[in-house]
């Protein structure tokens, strides 16, 4: 099944005919149930095979995968034998139960629509004989795999048509004529073997937001940028955060980002001066896709403002410190800042002036040089685009904790006792440079050592090869340790900014760790419930 990316244009339409009161129906849907409107942006998100592998057909599989046992009549059970009666019972709760005796239904259309009125005593007594004929041999299995097989074979195509066909309604698209209709047309949800459906897909989506959290190690950093985020989105704001290089802001930015991907997008600023260049990575960030390799400014100027209108997102701009321009006149405008606050501060929805909630990520010792240079020598007011952020600049911390680096470490190595969390950990505090890049790659490169040996789980001698490749302080398998006199003189002087050695304390750290003779109960579990690494040939 060849199931496409979906267009956000294609949302932003469906969207602008609902809020005109062009489909009533669908206006009421979303009324009813406002979650809606987020689970389209959410299928857009999960059709771009990038951020969800497969795209939208994969997630119609994994769905019905995952909840098997609410697709079909809500009173259908398989813990024990349903009779006939319990079954007509749960067809009589479903809106598709002409499907499962077509014959009868059949009949009764076409007398219906040739005498224009109900059936005779005689046809409605011989509609039922047939109707009971056709469901006698039913159990509850069949009706369930009925149900399964239409959902695998059309579930995609309509998830893909709700969100591209504006007319297509989240509960009743589709029109039949029905025996207890006797007035004529009666409406049936095209999506009758899944009536659980939306309950299923919001399930999916907090599921999903856990899943990210769960793998996501909280730091100071990562919580100023999510409480920050949030009242940005609360508000319709703008937020800046200034932070160091190599602390985990970009990591936060991805990772609240990937926990809501229906209300959130990230820009990242290309390093050139150009405004198209910015313009087509707001486009690749959004999902817009043109029929022109390099289509006009003013195409694709009209198409973000088209989706950001629809869509509301929170957008963060990542490295945004590229968007200042690095020459030019006095008088000329920097057309980036002058963009981006035109077409997302400027905006304001309805009555209640709540405009598009922005974030700019930035790098401090950047920033502040390019800010200041830029300034010197342009007249460019830059208290208009300042004043609309809902805060001053926020600086982000510049270092991590020790607590902090043990529960990054324990994200990526979960199986792993807490005092070899201790040992990974020591000598990289005692190293200057990315600490969390740092544990990222021992981390990986623990984890390859160890599938080469056959095993799912690092061990002591991995930790010790990936710490040394990683930091380069040591050489397995002898460590050398400078010592010290016993009673060394005392400088007339202290310097209290003085760090020792990286390589001396590093080693250090590691030759004074716990003894490893014996091994943790940590590296005694199982190995049967984690994932096996396939090892390269």
């Amino acid at each position: 099944m060849n199931i496409e990316t979906i267009d956000p244009l294609l949302i932003a339409a469906k969207l602008d005919a609902v809020r005109n009161f062009l489909f009533p129906e669908v206006q009421e849907d979303i009324e009813k149930e406002p979650r809606l409107v987020q689970s389209l942006w959410f299928l857009q998100w999960l059709s771009v095979p990038e951020n969800y592998a497969g795209g939208l057909a994969r997630f119609a599989h994994d769905l019905i995968e995952k909840y098997a046992d609410k697709i079909g009549p809500e009173s259908l059970r398989f813990d024990s034998e349903m009779t006939l009666e319990e079954i007509e019972s749960a067809l009589g709760s479903m809106a598709g139960a002409h499907k499962f005796y077509p014959q009868a239904h059949a009949m009764w259309t076409t007398a219906f629509y040739s005498s224009r009125s109900g059936l005779t005593d005689e046809e409605d007594k011989e509609y039922e004989q047939l109707r009971r004929d056709e469901i006698s041999g039913l159990t509850a299995s069949k009706l369930h795999k009925v149900c399964i097989d239409a959902a695998q074979a059309q579930l995609a195509e309509y998830l893909f048509a709700l969100c591209s066909n504006p007319g297509v309604t989240f509960f009743s698209p589709e029109t039949r004529t029905d025996k207890e209709t006797l007035n004529g047309i009666g409406r049936v949800p095209s999506i009758w073997y899944f009536p659980r459906i939306w309950e299923c897909i919001f399930d999916f989506m907090d599921r999903h937001s856990a899943e990210v959290g769960g793998g996501f190690a909280e730091t100071a950093v990562s919580r100023k940028i999510f409480d920050n985020l949030s009242t940005a989105q609360a508000i319709g704001k703008g937020v800046m955060f200034l932070g160091n290089s190599r602390f985990g802001k970009s990591y936060a930015i991805s990772a609240y980002a990937r926990m809501t991907p229906w209300s959130v997008r990230i820009v990242e600023c290309p390093p050139s001066g150009s405004e198209s260049d910015l313009l087509r990575e707001i486009c690749r960030a959004f999902g817009i896709r043109f029929l022109k390799s390099t289509p006009p400014l003013h195409e694709q100027r009209a198409a973000i403002d088209k989706v950001i209108r629809a869509a509301r997102w929170l957008v963060v701009f990542e490295e945004f410190q590229r968007c200042f321009p690095m020459g030019g006149g006095r008088n000329a405008p920097p057309k980036r800042l002058e963009y981006i606050r035109h077409q997302f501060m400027d905006i304001k929805f309805e009555l209640k002036k709540i405009g598009v909630p922005t974030a700019f990520v930035c790098t401090s010792q950047n920033y502040r040089n390019i800010e200041k240079n830029y300034l010197r020598f342009s007249s460019y007011a830059y208290e208009q685009f300042e004043g609309r952020l809902c805060f001053a600049p926020i600086q982000l911390p510049s270092e991590l904790s020790e607590a902090e680096m043990l529960e990054v470490a324990r994200v990526h190595l979960p199986e792993l006792d807490a005092d070899y969390l201790q040992y990974l950990v020591a000598p990289i505090r005692a190293c200057k440079g990315d600490h969390l890049s740092y544990i990222e790659n021992i981390a990986l490169i623990s984890r390859r050592y160890a599938a080469k040996r056959g095993l799912s789980v690092p061990q002591l001698e991995d930790l010790k090869k990936a710490i040394s490749d990683v930091l380069g302080c040591f050489q397995a398998p002898a460590i050398a340790v400078p010592t010290e006199p016993e009673n060394p003189p005392i400088p007339a002087r202290r310097n209290l900014t003085h760090k020792p050695s990286t390589v001396a304390a590093a080693a250090r750290a590691i030759e004074t760790a716990p003894s490893r003779s014996t091994v943790p109960a940590g590296f005694r579990k199982a190995s049967a419930d984690l994932p096996e690494l396939a090892v390269p040939g």
